[in-house]
C-alpha cells in the first residue's frame, strides 16, 4: 500500500526586463515585475496491490487541485483573471499470475474554471468560462513466452479503447460538446537467438480515431457555422529493432527504425478559450525515425557509455503560428528533418558517488514547400546541448552539482538574428542530509534537501520575452 500527499505554493513575483515587443531595440525597455502568475496546488495518490488465487489486482486513485492566476502574454496581460483546475482519476489492473493476460480500466475527470470579470482574456466578454472533460479508456493485453533450443520467442498483443468528452461554457452560452473516440490494436514479437546474443523485436500498431466537433465562429458575436462531417483517421505504425551482443556483457550494437502517426491533440484541434484558436482541419503528423548505436560496459559494470546516430523526418509537421495580436493557431507546416549524434556516460565514483553526462549535436531543418522557410533551422532546438551531474555522499550528507549548457538557437522560423536566443549555461547545486532513524534503519527515514537553482542567475528568455526564473532556492523534506 502506498499513500502520497503533496502540496506546493509559488508566487512567481520575479523581476524581468520588458522589451515592449520591440526585441531589436532597447530604447523602450523597462524593468517590470511578473504579476498574477502565482499558484497553489495540492493532491493525493493512493495505490494498493494484492493477490487472490491466480489473479493479482492493483487499484490506484488520485486527486489534484490547483488555483492560480492567468497572467497573459507579454504586451497583453490579464492581472485579475484566475483559473481553478481539478482532476480525479482511477486505475484498475487485473493480471494473471503468469502475466499472460492483463486487463486495465482507467477513468478520469477534469474540471477547469476561468474567472475573467474584467474581460482581460482574448475577445470574450467578461464572465466565467467553465469546462468539464471526461476520459474513459480500457485495455486488454495477452502475452506468451515459448522457449525452444537456442531460440526464445516472446509475443504480446493488445486492444485498447478510449473515449473523451469536453464541454465548455461562457456564462450561459454553451459550446457544442467535443467528442473523440480512438481504438488501437497492437502486436509485438521478440526473438532471442544464441543464448541470447542476437535479439530482434518488431511491433505493429493499428489505430482508428474519430473526432466530432462542429467549427465555432471566430468571435462569440458571429453566427454559428453549420455542422461538419466528423473526422475519421486510420493509421498503421510499425517499428523494428535489432540488438547484437558482440562481446558478452560488454559491447552491444543496436539499430532501430519506426514510422509513427501522431494525431493532433485537443488543444491543436479545438483550441483553448482566450489564447489558442482551434484548427479542426489539421491532419496527423507522420514521423519516420532511424538510429544506430554502440553500448559499452566497462569491466565490473559500474561504468557504461553509449554513442548513437539518429535521424527523424516528420511530414505534415504541426506548429503554432501567431494568428492575431493575442492568439495562436496550429498549422501543418510541411516536412521537417532532424539528425545528429548523442553520447552518454554514467558510472560510480569512489565513496559511493555517481556521475552522469550527455552531449547531443543535432541539425534540425525545415524541409517544407514554403521557400521563405525551406532550409532554415527549426526554432527552439539548439544545435548543441550538454549536461553533467555529480552526486557524492559523505556519511549522512550528500552533495550534488549539475551543469547544463545549450548553444544559441533561433526563436522564429525565419531565423532572424534579432530574435536569436544566446547560449546559456546553468549551474545547480544541492546539499542533502538523511537521518535513517531507529536501529539498522528500521524506523522512519527523514531526508532534507536544499537546492540552489540557476546559481549564476542566467536570465536569457526563450518565449514572449519572459526570462528564465532567476536564482531560486528550494527546500524539501521527505519522511518515509
Amino acid at each position: 500500500l502506498l499513500l502520497l500527499v503533496h502540496g506546493r505554493r509559488i508566487d512567481n513575483l520575479f523581476e524581468f526586463r520588458d522589451h515592449n515587443q520591440t526585441f531589436a531595440s532597447s530604447v523602450d525597455d523597462s524593468a517590470q515585475r511578473r504579476i498574477n502568475a502565482d499558484f497553489v496546488e495540492w493532491g493525493g495518490y493512493l495505490r494498493g496491490r494484492w493477490e487472490s488465487g491466480r489473479v493479482r489486482t492493483s487499484l490506484a486513485a488520485g486527486y489534484f487541485d490547483r488555483e492560480g492566476g492567468r497572467p497573459g502574454p507579454l504586451g497583453y496581460p490579464s492581472p485579475d483573471a484566475r483559473v481553478w483546475r481539478s482532476r480525479a482519476d482511477g486505475h484498475l489492473t487485473l493480471r494473471s499470475r503468469g502475466e499472460s493476460l492483463r486487463l486495465e480500466v482507467i477513468a478520469s475527470r477534469t474540471r477547469e474554471r476561468l474567472r475573467d470579470d474584467e474581460g482581460e482574456v482574448g475577445f470574450d466578454p467578461p464572465g466565467t468560462t467553465r469546462s468539464v472533460s471526461d476520459d474513459l479508456c480500457g485495455r486488454v493485453s495477452v502475452s506468451r513466452d515459448a522457449i525452444l533450443p537456442q531460440l526464445g520467442i516472446h509475443w504480446r498483443a493488445g486492444v485498447d479503447w478510449r473515449r473523451q468528452w469536453y464541454s465548455e461554457q461562457l456564462n450561459e452560452d454553451e459550446d457544442p460538446r467535443r467528442v473523440r473516440t480512438t481504438v488501437g490494436v497492437t502486436s509485438s514479437l521478440q526473438v532471442d537467438l544464441f543464448g541470447p546474443r542476437l535479439g530482434l523485436q518488431t511491433a505493429w500498431r493499428w489505430q482508428w480515431a474519430e473526432d466530432n466537433f462542429p467549427p465555432l465562429p471566430a468571435l462569440p458575436s458571429l453566427p454559428e457555422k453549420p455542422l461538419a462531417v466528423p473526422h475519421l483517421v486510420t493509421a498503421v505504425s510499425p517499428s523494428a529493432g535489432l540488438v547484437w551482443e558482440v562481446l558478452p556483457g560488454r559491447l552491444f550494437c543496436e539499430a532501430h527504425g519506426s514510422r509513427t502517426v501522431r494525431l493532433p491533440t485537443w488543444i491543436e484541434l479545438f483550441g483553448h478559450r482566450g489564447g489558442i484558436e482551434g484548427n479542426r482541419d489539421l491532419v496527423p503528423e507522420e514521423v519516420t525515425t532511424w538510429d544506430l548505436a554502440l553500448r559499452w560496459r566497462l569491466p565490473g559494470r559500474s561504468w557504461r557509455t553509449r554513442l548513437a546516430w539518429f535521424q527523424a523526418r516528420t511530414d505534415s509537421t504541426i506548429i503554432f503560428i501567431q494568428s492575431s495580436h493575442w492568439t495562436h493557431k496550429a498549422w501543418n507546416s510541411g516536412r521537417t528533418e532532424t539528425g545528429g549524434l548523442e553520447w552518454e556516460i554514467s558510472g560510480r565514483l569512489p565513496g559511493g558517488g555517481h556521475l552522469a553526462a550527455n552531449l547531443t549535436w543535432q541539425e534540425a531543418l525545415d524541409r517544407g514547400s514554403q521557400r521563405v522557410y525551406h532550409g532554415k533551422q527549426l526554432p527552439f532546438l539548439p544545435p548543441v546541448e550538454a549536461a553533467i551531474r555529480i552526486d557524492q555522499p559523505l556519511r549522512q550528507w550528500r552533495f550534488g552539482v549539475a551543469v547544463i549548457h545549450q548553444a544559441a538557437n533561433f526563436r522564429d522560423r525565419r531565423n532572424w538574428e534579432q530574435t536569436r536566443a544566446p547560449a546559456r549555461t546553468l549551474c545547480n547545486v544541492s546539499l542533502g542530509w538523511t537521518w535513517p532513524g531507529g536501529k539498522q534503519a528500521a524506523g522512519p527515514a527523514v531526508a532534507v534537501t536544499a537546492e540552489l537553482i540557476n546559481l549564476t542567475e542566467n536570465q536569457v528568455y526563450d518565449v514572449e520575452g519572459f526570462p528564465l526564473p532567476g536564482r531560486s532556492f528550494r527546500l524539501s523534506a521527505q519522511i518515509r
